[in-house]
Order: C-alpha cells, then sequence, then structure tokens
C-alpha cells in the first residue's frame, strides 16, 4: 500500500511539472509580442518584458532572430512574475536583468556563459542550479535573496565575488565548483543560516568580513577558514 501510494503521489509530481511546460509554452506563443528586442551580432538580446503571465518561457526565436541575451533591466520590477524557462539558445543575463522581480523559479540554460551584476538580486528565489557552462557571475548577483535557501554551482570560475550572496539570511546550503581559490568581499556576509559548504577545501584567500554572520556554519569550516589569507575589507557594509 505504501508503494502504491509513494508512485501515485509522484506521477502526480511528474503531471505537474509536465502541465506547468505546457502551460509556460502556450502562454509564450500567444505573447511574443510583449517582447522588445534590439538585433545584436550573432542574434537579439530581449531589452523589455511588459506581459503579466506568472509562467514565463522565453522563446528560443522571436521574429527569426535567435534569442541569445537577456538585458539590462528586461524583467526588472515584474511583479507578477513566478517561473522563467529560459532556452539554450541564450548565452548572457545582463545586469540587473531580474533585479527586484518576484521571481521564485529559474531555470538557466545550458549554454549560458556569463550572468550580470545584480542580475538577480532582491528576488524571491528559493534555489539556484547554474552551469558549468558559466565563466563569469558578476557581483552581488545574488545579492538580498532573503528565500534562497539552496545553491549549487558547476561554473568554471575562480572566485565567489563581491556580495554574491549578501544577505541571503535562509540560505543553508552551498555546493561550489573546485575551482573556487577566492571568496569574495561580503560575498556571503550575514548569511546567518549557511550550514554547509561543499568543495571549500581548495579555497586559500578569503576577506575578513566573507563570512560574517554566518554562525550557524559547521565546525570544519570554520576551522579550515581560519587557517587562509584573509584580505582586509571595507567597512562599508550596505
Amino acid at each position: 500500500m505504501k508503494l502504491r501510494y509513494s508512485f501515485a503521489i509522484l506521477c502526480i509530481y511528474l503531471m505537474s511539472i509536465c502541465l506547468m511546460f505546457s502551460y509556460a509554452e502556450t502562454e509564450s506563443e500567444q505573447y511574443e509580442f510583449e517582447y522588445e528586442y534590439e538585433i545584436i551580432d550573432d542574434g537579439v538580446c530581449i531589452t523589455y518584458y511588459e506581459g503579466d503571465q506568472p509562467i514565463v518561457i522565453i522563446p528560443e526565436e522571436l521574429d527569426g532572430y535567435k534569442v541569445v541575451s537577456i538585458g539590462d533591466c528586461a524583467f526588472s520590477d515584474v511583479q507578477s512574475l513566478w517561473c522563467v524557462i529560459i532556452p539554450d539558445t541564450v548565452k548572457t543575463i545582463e545586469d540587473f536583468a531580474f533585479f527586484e522581480s518576484s521571481l521564485k523559479e529559474v531555470y538557466l540554460p545550458r549554454n549560458l556563459e556569463s550572468i550580470g551584476i545584480s542580475a538577480f538580486a532582491c528576488t524571491d528565489l528559493t534555489s539556484v542550479f547554474i552551469p558549468e557552462t558559466v565563466n563569469y557571475i558578476g557581483d552581488a548577483a545574488f545579492y538580498c535573496c532573503s528565500d534562497l535557501t539552496y545553491v549549487k554551482i558547476m561554473a568554471n570560475i575562480s572566485e565567489i565575488n563581491y556580495k554574491t550572496f549578501f544577505d541571503c539570511i535562509h540560505l543553508k546550503e552551498v555546493i561550489m565548483p573546485e575551482t573556487v581559490t577566492q571568496i569574495g568581499e561580503g560575498a556571503f556576509y550575514r548569511c546567518q543560516s549557511l550550514e554547509s559548504i561543499k568543495h571549500y577545501q581548495q579555497i586559500d584567500t578569503i576577506y575578513e568580513d566573507s563570512f560574517d554572520s554566518c554562525d550557524s556554519l559547521s565546525n570544519d569550516v570554520v576551522n579550515y577558514f581560519s587557517l587562509v589569507v584573509k584580505l582586509p575589507a571595507n567597512n562599508d557594509k550596505e
């Protein structure tokens, strides 16, 4: 009986995921006119979204042009937004692209290369998976995402930049790539719920405030970071 019940729950979950993608695709086709864009070298950059749909699947093409970039502030302050699915054609998400929107879930493209400054700052994201194709994550990219609890970074980066996860007060677990050797100034400042960091043993440099107010960190992590090089931090935290 228990096995049958679990299987039924799994089926319902999978059906809900399929329905979400189907709904998003239909809505995308119907509301393509709600995008403004500009032509760039290898396709188009979405510069503005004026829709009000909670689930948005960004199209791979607009008027026959491949969508390769989400521009500065394109979805900034969109308060109807809940979930965004970004196509694999997109390589860059530019500065403040989703800043202060109500975004809770995002599906990042498998070919993404760059996430701009404050691209997802002050959103309602709950979890993030950053693919290995990413080679740049801008300062404060996830600044003040207070609902964020889980982050997995597969990106090919050597540093977690300035204030990347600053004030993510409910962040509990971070999985970092083994390429990261430095944690930037204020990168995890005031992440008071942070308990677990995986793949931290190769890190050799942090700032004095990189993990300030991270009072829930495991003793192993705290002891390790007490031995690495610490750079002086700016006193201005805001």
